[in-house]
């Protein structure tokens, strides 16, 4: 920023807030009115200035205030400062123009009243997360499409993009634990694993060994055995795996498929790194066709 002006837009439910930081001066404040002139263009008619990191207002920024709440107003909407610097809370108030651009908050929210994020990160993912009174209520909604939850009944069609506030969260499927808990699942043999636990304690043992083994679970005296590859960089997993019947996958043959499946894993992953591809190719050939059932 350096001695400049950077706005930085929020947008909620009902209205826009733009937080300002830097100098609102006779040149900045221009850069500012372009882009109240902006959110107006746009059809939002409530918006809110944080100026609790402006340090600096001059009278040509205060010109450009009061212009823009004139314009706000005269379309039936409302344009308030919140969160003021005590440098910009004093110059309105001295300038007599607090009643009028502080919303009727008389000045009272000032920058050591908003509320500090603290930033946590973990994961490559970085939160911001905000505390609330005690007294604050939560209202919550479902979106999407729930009653197809039981049956795993999604879609790319039911997919859709949600635009959040700092006042709203969202949790996906992943955070709902118990309700996949409680998901029937259907048995398509005697051998099908039909409870949560049954399949934790299955990929457990999967991640244990490096492969994962399907004896009867789908279909009758069938047998799969599959290892997982993945993309390097992207973070992308897949598997590979070799089905047969029970008379030709016999037990006795399980720890050598494996030992194949789980090469031909290893190829596959080295394809996508990029590392000697053509040998890849050959040696993916190579493991078909031992693994041919």
């Amino acid at each position: 920023m350096a001695g400049g002006m950077e706005i930085v837009r929020e947008q909620r439910t009902n209205e826009v807030v733009l937080k300002v930081s830097g100098r609102l001066d006779g040149y900045w404040a221009n850069h500012l009115a372009e882009a109240i002139h902006d959110v107006l263009r746009e059809g939002v008619h409530n918006l809110r200035l944080n100026l609790s990191q402006t340090f600096y207002v001059s009278s040509g920024g205060i010109r450009i205030l009061v212009e823009a709440y004139k314009e706000f107003v005269g379309v039936g909407g409302s344009l308030a400062i919140v969160y003021p610097s005590p440098s910009v809370k004093q110059v309105i108030e001295l300038s007599g123009l607090g009643p009028l651009l502080f919303g009727g908050s008389a000045g009272g929210m000032t920058a050591a009243a908003e509320p500090q994020a603290e930033r946590i990160e973990t994961d490559g993912c970085v939160f911001e997360t905000y505390s609330h009174e005690p007294s604050a209520t939560l209202a919550c909604r479902a979106a999407g499409r729930p009653q197809l939850l039981p049956q795993a009944g999604f879609s790319g069609r039911d997919c859709e993009i949600l635009t959040l506030s700092k006042d709203v969260f969202a949790l996906g499927l992943g955070a709902l634990e118990r309700a996949v808990v409680e998901i029937e699942y259907t048995g398509h043999t005697a051998h099908t694993l039909t409870t949560p636990q049954a399949l934790t304690d299955n990929i457990r043992k999967a991640r244990l060994v490096g492969y994962a083994v399907d004896d009867e679970e789908l279909a009758p005296e069938v047998r799969c055995i599959a290892a997982p590859a993945e993309i390097p960089g992207a973070r992308q997993f897949y598997a590979i795996g070799i089905s047969g019947l029970n008379s030709r996958v016999v037990p006795a043959r399980i720890s050598m498929l494996a030992e194949q499946v789980g090469g031909a894993a290893e190829e596959f992953t080295r394809l996508f790194s990029g590392e000697d591809n053509a040998a890849a190719v050959v040696n993916i050939r190579q493991y078909g066709a031992v693994t041919k059932t």
